[in-house]
């Protein structure tokens, strides 16, 4: 009994000598995309609403419409409504509590600058096939992309029948298929 006492005494100490704080404000990736996202040193009571301590800001468009969200870690909120190369000013409230009662004592407020998008480019589709006399284009996803490159085939007309075949089982083909088709 002595021993838990002690424990207990020991823990409420540590959880009293440590209050909630900041630890960093970021760039980081929520559900494949960029977000801002606040580390904190405790985890955060998950039954507050956390728009009513935190706002976001950029000189473009001012504040921010958006919603906090926390990810897998409860230490971490995200803020998944961003653009790139954008800077942002996120300011946090005290008060702000976390799991084991402990508030965030002052205001808080940091500069986070996204990152540019970088390049990439894809087919809109998993491939297609062209018929000879399209003339509407290839549709093609780009970003950060002024031009692309592509090699087109055209499949003799004898072996139409098995490239169809073919490409059904598994759209990705090697350059000397093609070859072998065209």
């Amino acid at each position: 009994v002595f021993i838990n006492i002690f424990i207990l005494l020991l823990f409420t100490v540590q959880v009293l000598a440590n209050p909630l704080t900041v630890m960093e404000v970021t760039e980081r990736t929520y559900d494949n995309g960029p977000a801002l996202a606040i580390v904190f040193s405790e985890s955060l009571d998950p039954t507050q609403h956390y728009d009513a301590f935190l706002s976001v800001s950029n000189n473009k468009q001012g504040h921010v419409e958006g919603a906090w969200v926390v990810g897998d870690n409860p230490h971490i909120l995200f803020f998944p409504q961003i653009l790139p190369e954008t800077e942002y000013t996120v300011n946090i409230l005290g008060g702000l509590m976390a799991a084991n009662g402990q508030k965030l004592p002052t205001f808080l407020s940091k500069q986070v600058k996204t990152q540019p998008l970088e390049s990439a480019f894809g087919f809109a589709s998993q491939g297609l096939i062209l018929p000879a006399e399209l003339t509407g284009g290839l549709p093609i996803i780009s970003v950060n992309v002024e031009a692309v490159d592509l090699e087109f085939f055209r499949v003799q007309s004898d072996k139409v029948a098995n490239f169809i075949k073919d490409f059904q089982r598994s759209s990705a083909k090697s350059h000397w298929e093609l070859e072998n088709l065209s």
